[in-house]
């Protein structure tokens, strides 16, 4: 068999093993943006357009896809090299694509995250997601993150972290105060179920969102499916991202709560799938007056 035989049957191999998973990737993320209301909230006009979010990441390599505003070194981050923080960035742009996005590269060390999150308690970042984390964090770690953890808290800072994908009891910095942590869920024929990431008797698990067969593109712009609880975090931080440019002067214990009023228990599961809230009266009234100074604006030119 000559080589190009083999190239053109490789090819036709890979379209029909990538095809049907495509298709579930495709299939469960319209069912979960629609479940959640993102499409709704994307419809109104909300983006995330104008908050400030850091991605605390081990490595990005390639960021004109997710088109990210800055990328920061931290002076302790290692030299690991992944594209981790590229899909993480992805998924995040996914909900909230106006949002300015500072890719923060820890390289998996303790030291470098928190430097990164006093990065972010310096420059006023209001949603931070961090998809990285371990079972297990050292006395010294774990005061100096709480401690910085706790000072994002007081300016209003809303962090999401991803909450592993073993079957364990601790992972941090999920786990840590202050902190939201997500785990995940799968669908399928538009039923909500229990993934492989979800953990044993974690009742510290605060939201869930969907970790299996999820769709992104590698640098060369082809579709991918990844699957951990990575994704679902940052779709999180960016459905918080949207509800922050829409109340603009909410805290974020009310922002939780707005999510969690309409939010989805799923039986079996520990955290709840958030939904997005619908305009009520008085939002919608500002909503129609922007939109009327919009088009006054336009006439005018």
């Amino acid at each position: 068999m000559n080589k190009n035989i083999k190239r053109i049957l490789s090819f036709l191999l890979a379209i029909i093993v990538l095809t049907p998973c495509s298709s579930f990737a495709i299939e469960r993320q319209e069912f979960i943006l629609e479940l959640t209301n993102i499409n709704y909230a994307h419809e109104i006009g909300m983006t995330g357009k104008k908050i400030k979010v850091a991605i605390i990441d081990t490595n990005f390599t390639n960021l004109s896809k997710p088109n990210v505003k800055q990328m920061i070194f931290t002076p302790s981050c290692g030299d690991k090299i992944t594209n981790h923080g590229d899909t993480t960035a992805q998924v995040f742009k996914d909900i909230a694509k106006d949002a300015d996005v500072y890719a923060i590269t820890c390289g998996g060390e303790w030291q470098a995250t928190i430097e990164g999150l006093e990065w972010c308690l310096e420059n006023n970042i209001q949603v931070i997601n961090m998809s990285i984390g371990a079972e297990y964090l050292n006395e010294k770690y774990t005061k100096q993150m709480q401690d910085v953890l706790n000072k994002l808290d007081k300016k209003g800072a809303i962090i999401i972290a991803s909450a592993g994908n073993y079957q364990i009891d601790t992972y941090y910095p999920a786990l840590l105060d202050n902190v939201y942590s997500v785990s995940g869920i799968d669908c399928k024929d538009n039923i909500l179920t229990k993934s492989n990431f979800n953990l044993n008797n974690a009742n510290w698990i605060d939201f869930v969102f969907l970790s299996d067969f999820v769709k992104v593109f590698d640098i060369n712009g082809n579709m991918n499916v990844v699957s951990g609880t990575s994704c679902a975090a940052p779709a999180i931080a960016g459905m918080f991202a949207l509800l922050k440019q829409q109340y603009p002067n909410t805290n974020k214990e009310e922002l939780y709560n707005m999510v969690i009023e309409n939010g989805i228990k799923i039986n079996g599961v520990n955290g709840i799938l958030p939904v997005y809230p619908e305009l009520n009266k008085n939002d919608f009234i500002e909503m129609s007056k922007k939109l009327f100074k919009l088009i006054c604006k336009y006439l005018i030119k």
